[in-house]
């Protein structure tokens, strides 16, 4: 079976997943923009999008189909292992794609920095072994995606403490959805 990898369309099912709809959201790592995209455009979201680098902010800037979306839309600088915004500034906050990127000692305090700035849920997208393998082979040969995978165990036993989570397995991805549990007062 011939399988056809759409970042677009997988990044829709991960917003659809997470019930992203009308909110506001932080987006961890801006990289397309395609993300902000489709949650400003689409789903009526007011976004703020940050990345360590400028050339990536800006590139994601410009790839907008529609340059209206800016006014929904913020691209702003910054690092996920220390956010610069206060605790629940966010009701969700989006992290597609992103721990792979981050040292293995360092993506703890990038899942603790998101659950801090998130009022209601976090979402997180990464590799499993099959999509890391694809990435490697036709998409990004020379990557090195399997030596970085986020193993969804790993993941899973650092969010589980934070709240309620809910696991989807795609074929080259799989979701985590954690809803933070409000403390009764």
């Amino acid at each position: 079976m011939n399988f056809f990898y759409d970042p677009y369309v997988e990044r829709e099912e991960f917003l659809k997943f997470g019930r992203i709809k009308n909110t506001n959201l932080l987006d961890l790592g801006a990289g397309s923009g395609q993300l902000a995209q489709i949650a400003a455009g689409e789903l009526g979201c007011h976004v703020t999008c940050i990345d360590p680098s400028p050339e990536k902010l800006e590139r994601a800037g410009k790839h907008l189909d529609n340059p209206d979306l800016l006014k929904r839309i913020h691209f702003k600088q910054g690092d996920a292992r220390s956010l610069s915004y206060a605790n629940d500034s966010f009701n969700c906050v989006t992290c597609y794609s992103v721990l792979h990127h981050i040292k293995h000692e360092e993506r703890e305090q990038v899942v603790l920095e998101a659950s801090r700035v998130a009022r209601e849920k976090i979402l997180f997208a990464e590799l499993n072994l099959e999509g890391a393998k694809y990435f490697d082979e036709v998409l990004h040969p020379g990557e090195r995606h399997q030596e970085k995978l986020v193993y969804s165990d790993w993941l899973l036993s650092k969010t589980s403490r934070l709240g309620k989570i809910t696991f989807f397995s795609r074929k080259f991805t799989y979701f985590v959805l954690l809803e933070k549990i409000k403390k009764m007062i």
